[in-house]
């Protein structure tokens, strides 16, 4: 290479040393910058539960069949005994824990096909139990997550908290609307995946 070249190519390194690719591309990153702030996603709002306010409860019937198996970790909450109530007379057998320890050794010993749980921090481990179950016991225990800071239905929060159905503890009066549909939902999500699985050699 011609010595005057290598002189230019010096000249022109020495005076890029020490600045970033942004000072030397501006336009560049203001591009990539302005890129960003468009793709933005912007989770939906939680849903509209004021339907709740007009539902017609009708008379509520015992359903008929086997009894599926529900637990409660629900801690002091004040609604327990509402809960039991609709969950029976919805046809589950339904057992209380009084503790994380307690509900523990119970989720160690039984299947259950519902658990509900308190969203507060009493209850992590149980929470952590229930995310750890292998994926064929997760995908049969519909894990609803209970508290007052929840939104009823809203997906988006029951799957950022690994949870199936979060209910805000305002709304558990329509417990009964509330967990069919979350169940139906489930159901027409995840039944064609079931069918396979349950159909696999």
């Amino acid at each position: 290479m011609a010595p005057h070249i290598k002189g230019k190519i010096k000249k022109t390194l020495s005076s890029l040393a020490g600045q970033s690719a942004q000072s030397l591309f501006p336009d560049l990153f203001q591009n990539e910058s302005a890129k960003v702030e468009s793709s933005t996603v912007i989770a939906p709002p939680p849903p509209d539960m004021s339907w709740l306010a007009h539902a017609d409860f009708g008379e509520q019937q015992e359903r008929a069949g086997n009894a599926p198996p529900a637990l409660l970790v629900l801690g002091g909450n004040p609604q327990q005994e509402l809960i039991a109530q609709q969950l029976a007379r919805m046809g589950y057998a339904v057992t209380a824990a009084s503790s994380a320890t307690q509900a523990l050794e119970r989720l160690g010993a039984t299947k259950y096909r519902l658990v509900f749980c308190g969203a507060d921090a009493a209850f992590e481990e149980v929470r952590r139990f229930v995310n750890q179950l292998t994926s064929d016991l997760r995908r049969h225990t519909y894990f609803v997550l209970v508290g007052a800071d929840l939104h009823t239905l809203y997906d988006l929060e029951a799957l950022a908290l690994s949870a199936n159905l979060v209910i805000n503890d305002r709304d558990l009066p329509a417990l009964e609307l509330i967990l069919d549909k979350g169940l139906r939902d489930y159901e027409q999500l995840f039944r064609p995946l079931l069918d396979i699985l349950g159909s696999a050699p």
